[in-house]
């Protein structure tokens, strides 16, 4: 869902970098919401909550979590979410 594209550098005849796409970003047909998700701290799926204005189910299991943002949160919001955030983080250096 991120408008990710390889891009490349070749030096030109004078020396000047030259920058071009070398390949279109594609949606990955094999990546798995729920194994995606899996992965994420209970801290960051707790943001993911907050941000899409869900309770906290501070009780509840992780897993518990996961299945509700997947079962909550439209796919587009959630991926677009999550990218943005994980970049953001590392980024900070978090």
């Amino acid at each position: 869902m991120s408008n990710r594209e390889i891009i490349a550098v070749e030096a030109d005849e004078s020396g000047t970098p030259d920058f071009y796409v070398m390949r279109q970003a594609e949606v990955n047909p094999r990546v798995k919401d729920k194994r995606k998700i899996s992965i994420l701290w209970r801290t960051e799926l707790n943001h993911l909550l907050e941000r899409n204005d869900l309770p906290k189910y501070k009780e509840k299991s992780k897993l518990f979590v996961q299945e509700k943002l997947l079962e909550k949160v439209l796919r587009e919001i959630l991926v677009k979410r999550f990218s943005k955030d994980s970049h953001e983080d590392a980024r900070q250096g978090a």
